[in-house]
């Protein structure tokens, strides 16, 4: 749970990015809420990857990040092998978005505004294993006192204090408040 513009999306992108380029046809899945946010962080992904130094070290070897993509369609990258990997952005707005297939990194963003989250997030879920080396981000704001996202931060949240292995949740709470953060104050005081 997050104040806005903390920069948690970004991070998720740029670790959901590390992950797949470092590793062996690794799948990400990305949701947002809505269909423009979904296309501000396909645009963020497009910005990640033009920045990525590409080249032939001063030896003459090609750099770690001297790759081919596959496709670079609207809503998904695809890298060729040796990656072999793949970045799907949808958004919560299409009835079917994350359904079908297996994910190793899933971030669904802004779930506390999805319609029908329960449905949708199950659906989503179910692709990605429970096994180690896969990862689930939801990340959201704030939207009221109910609702999936709010059932799901405080029944993970109750449970933050017990050992991994002897919780019922597969979430782990984090609550990020807005005044943690020096840009939204106006003074010290």
């Amino acid at each position: 749970l997050k104040a806005r513009q903390q920069g948690f999306s970004t991070y998720v992108q740029a670790f959901l990015f590390w992950l797949v380029l470092r590793g062996k046809k690794l799948r990400g899945l990305i949701i947002a809420d809505v269909d423009e946010r979904a296309e501000m962080l396909l645009n963020m992904a497009n910005t990640a990857l033009s920045n990525i130094p590409r080249g032939i070290d001063t030896d003459g070897n090609p750099m770690p990040w001297d790759f081919k993509m596959k496709s670079r369609a609207a809503y998904a990258l695809v890298w060729e092998e040796p990656i072999g990997g793949s970045i799907n952005i949808t958004s919560a707005q299409k009835s079917a978005a994350g359904r079908g297939g297996t994910r190793d990194i899933v971030h669904i963003t802004e779930t506390a505004f999805w319609p029908e989250a329960e449905t949708r997030a199950a659906g989503v879920l179910e692709s990605l294993p429970d096994l180690a080396g896969t990862y689930g981000f939801n990340e959201s704001t704030a939207n009221g006192d109910t609702g999936w996202f709010r059932n799901e931060f405080w029944d993970s949240w109750h449970e933050r204090e017990k050992p991994l292995l002897e919780r019922n949740r597969s979430w782990v709470s984090m609550f990020f408040g807005w005044w943690e953060l020096p840009d939204y104050c106006w003074s010290n005081t």
